[in-house]
């Protein structure tokens, strides 16, 4: 009997050196493939956020979850649904165990936000009237695009002083001498909350 039981131990010892720790790896919402991804966001107003999540191993090992209060979650075959309750940021930690008591960890972190400011991108051209250039907007953009976010509006600034506010987003001006200006962009998003003022300095 003694003899039976130490030849088990031996085979158990045995397989388990072969065995391999599980491997952990998810996706998010803003992630093109699997991998050892840290962080993604969400907007406050989206409804739920979605976490992919592979796990490599030779058995099925229990997962578990564990993070901060914001976000309430449940949890389907190969995903974990997120929704958010307020903004702000949590640390969630995946852990996969094998039968054999081997494991792999993994901590996302997942921000809920309200709204990203929108960024101003201004350059100039000149065009065919003497002293008449294009001061474009065109390459401003929001930080919340992927969440449905867009420039709405634009405002242009000669030497500080706003001098028109409007949705085009390029304004074609004469300047009334020849000397030096400071020209200037702001976007707003469609939050109706505007960027920085962003400005260059023009000699005409």
């Amino acid at each position: 009997m003694a003899l039976a039981l130490i030849a088990c131990d031996t085979t158990e010892d045995y397989f388990a050196s072969f065995n391999k720790a599980p491997i952990l790896s998810v996706k998010g919402e803003s992630h093109n493939d699997f991998g050892r991804h840290i962080q993604d966001s969400i907007k406050l107003e989206s409804l739920y956020y979605t976490l992919h999540y592979n796990i490599e191993d030779e058995e099925t090992p229990n997962l578990t979850i564990s993070l901060d209060s914001i976000f309430r979650f449940e949890q389907q075959a190969g995903q974990i649904i997120f929704g958010a309750k307020t903004t702000g940021t949590a640390i969630i930690t995946l852990t996969v165990n094998d039968s054999w008591n081997k494991s792999d960890q993994l901590q996302f972190s997942l921000t809920c936000f309200k709204n990203l400011p929108p960024v101003a991108h201004i350059r100039y051209s000149a065009l065919g009237n003497k002293d008449e250039y294009r001061i474009n907007a065109g390459n401003s953009y929001d930080r919340d695009a992927r969440f449905g976010g867009e420039i709405v509006a634009y405002k242009f600034y000669i030497n500080e002083k706003e001098i028109v506010k409007q949705f085009q987003s390029y304004l074609d001006y004469t300047f009334p001498s020849s000397g030096t200006y400071k020209i200037g962009v702001q976007v707003q998003d469609n939050d109706k909350e505007w960027s920085e003022i962003t400005s260059q300095t023009i000699n005409v």
